[in-house]
């Protein structure tokens, strides 16, 4: 499913559509699909806050929010992962600067690591600190007579989160996203150059199919 972006308060769908590919064009699209993914996980956070309001059974209420918080977790992560560029073949998708995470503070930086290493391990391999199985053999305690009386399976995996680690990942994507639309401005406005350059008759040759 496509969503059309309003050109001044009017459906994009009236008006002939010319499609770009490119460094530019590109460039415009990972940061839109960046700003997408980091304003999904900060819906997830507010979603997850509320979750307990919902009119459903403890058992349902749980699973809502621990779908919420993996979504969360795994929308933060993909804003961190290596992927292809929008319109640019063989391409990369735009990274978040290094320079971001060094203006974090200590507790944030923290708090970045950690959401990273949960999403990376313990969700999407499903490994690591977060997520651990033992397999246990129970036995009698004293001063019963000693006897293995059975075995089983020990899951200590996905701890909920705090209210202060949904706090930081709100905050830690208010931040990104604050920053990629300022840098969408300035390659928009450095495209509606290249676009003024352009020449007209060929705009509408492209959005009639070459015609």
């Amino acid at each position: 499913m496509s969503e059309e972006m309003p050109v001044d308060g009017i459906n994009s769908q009236e008006f002939l559509q010319v499609g770009f590919e490119g460094n530019l064009p590109s460039q415009l699209a990972d940061l839109r699909s960046l700003v997408s993914d980091f304003t999904f996980a900060q819906n997830c956070v507010t979603a997850y806050l509320n979750s307990g309001k919902l009119n459903c059974d403890e058992e349902s209420q749980q699973i809502v929010a621990k779908s919420l918080w993996t979504s969360a977790a795994i929308a933060y992560r993909r804003g961190f992962t290596t992927g292809k560029a929008q319109l640019v073949p063989q391409g990369s998708r735009l990274k978040i600067t290094e320079g971001w995470y060094q203006s974090l503070t200590p507790e944030y930086k923290e708090a970045h690591d950690d959401l990273l290493e949960i999403a990376n391990r313990q969700i999407a391999h499903h490994t690591g600190k977060h997520d651990q199985y033992k397999i246990l053999a129970f036995l009698t305690p004293p001063p019963m007579p000693r006897a293995v009386v059975g075995t089983g399976v020990l899951s200590a995996s996905l701890a909920a989160p705090t209210e202060e680690r949904l706090r930081q990942l709100g905050e830690l994507c208010q931040s990104l996203i604050v920053g990629l639309e300022d840098r969408f401005k300035v390659v928009s406005a450095e495209f509606d150059e290249h676009l003024a350059s352009r020449d007209l008759d060929d705009l509408y040759r492209a959005a009639n199919g070459g015609v």
